[in-house]
């Protein structure tokens, strides 16, 4: 009897450690030796230190760390504060690294989800070195020059293959978590990969994938919550460019002696709705094209500038330097501004073209397009 109470304990024993390991994900790699290594989560917006671990004289590493079964979470391996690779982990997750110091290059197994991650993170930093090679190239020609004409068109085309790749990504990966970290990918601060109003339905389309299979995860929330936000930008920007009524929305900021200027006051001119980020210096060249195109057209055009920047002091030096003659309006909430959601802004530079009406006949032009339309509406 005790033999047989001593086996259901033995068994009871390892069904408990089974559980517990299919309830956690342990990795174990190779890096340099002698390292120290962080762990941390990544919490929506921010990343949260989980653990440490140090590697031996082989440079051999293991840690275990607890997970919640169909909650897949993102984690980010740390060496001196700079991230040594990222992970997307799942419970019951076996995952074997191997990590190259000199060229940064990982190899994973028993992990699925962070191979599809570590794809797509490879192919939007090839594409990153590409545009920020052409961009400090470009930004040392005269915008006006043939070389940084063709360097621009290089750049487009850096932007759209990165961006064709990255839909394939999402259609051949619709129920991986990594799709998720695709939808957010940026060149840069100002410039996302999906700022399209209709690139809304990709947002849709991924998180009707993964909602079924992840409906508890915060991610597939916070993605549910931006495929609204950008169904009904979709929706205001097709309002706007369709409106059948004369009126555009007000918006008012502070201008850079802290008084509110209101769009509206401009009714009954041809107004350039410009907004922008001061401290991009590519956004302060084409600055230098809407100052000709402004000498050109004023009295019978204003410009009305809405900077998304967070520090207004350096916005207002920007402005002063560059003796911006327009309205120049800033107030500080960045992406936050209500001025944003009003003309349901998802990319910079933006512009809109408003009539002597008060029409909204014009969005996204460029200079030539630009020319062409002022020189109708005189």
């Amino acid at each position: 009897m005790r033999k047989i109470i001593l086996a259901f304990a033995l068994t009871a024993l390892f069904l408990a450690g089974a559980c517990n390991g299919a309830s956690s994900v342990k990795v174990e790699g190779h890096y340099i030796p002698d390292a120290k290594l962080e762990i941390k989560r990544l919490n929506l917006s921010h990343l949260v230190t989980v653990d440490s671990v140090h590697t031996d004289r082989r440079g051999n590493f293991a840690f275990r760390l607890p997970a919640k079964k169909g909650l897949p979470e993102f984690y980010y391996l740390m060496c001196n504060d700079k991230s040594v690779t990222s992970l997307l982990l799942l419970a019951g997750d076996r995952v074997n690294l191997s990590i190259e110091e000199a060229t940064g290059m990982v190899q994973v197994k028993g992990s699925p989800e962070t191979e599809s991650l570590h794809e797509a993170e490879v192919a939007m930093k090839t594409s990153q070195h590409q545009y920020d090679s052409l961009m400090q190239q470009f930004l040392l020609l005269n915008p006006e020059s043939k070389e940084a004409v063709a360097l621009n068109y290089d750049l487009g085309t850096v932007y759209v293959k990165q961006k064709q790749g990255a839909i394939r990504f999402l259609f051949t990966h619709p129920t991986s978590m990594a799709s998720v970290q695709v939808l957010f990918q940026r060149f840069s601060d100002d410039l996302p990969l999906f700022a399209d109003f209709k690139d809304g339905l990709y947002f849709k389309h991924i998180y009707d994938s993964l909602q079924p299979l992840y409906p508890r995860s915060p991610y597939v929330i916070a993605l549910r919550d931006q495929a609204e936000l950008r169904r009904q930008q979709m929706e205001l920007n097709e309002h706007l460019m369709n409106a059948t009524e004369s009126g555009f929305p007000d918006i008012a900021l502070p201008n850079i002696q802290a008084e509110p200027v209101a769009l509206s006051l401009l009714k009954g001119k041809v107004i350039l709705l410009s907004f922008w980020l001061s401290q991009d210096p590519r956004q302060r060249i084409i600055n230098q094209d809407l100052l000709d195109l402004y000498k050109k057209y004023a009295p019978a055009l204003e410009i009305y500038q809405v900077a998304l920047d967070t520090d207004k002091t350096a916005w207002a030096r920007t402005v002063t330097e560059q003796q911006l003659p327009w309205i120049s309006v800033c107030d500080g909430y960045g992406s936050g501004s209500s001025a944003v959601v009003t003309y349901a802004v998802t990319k910079l530079p933006t512009n809109f073209l408003i009539d002597q009406n008060g029409d909204i006949v014009g969005r996204d032009l460029s200079e030539a397009e630009l020319h062409a339309a002022l020189k109708s509406l005189r």
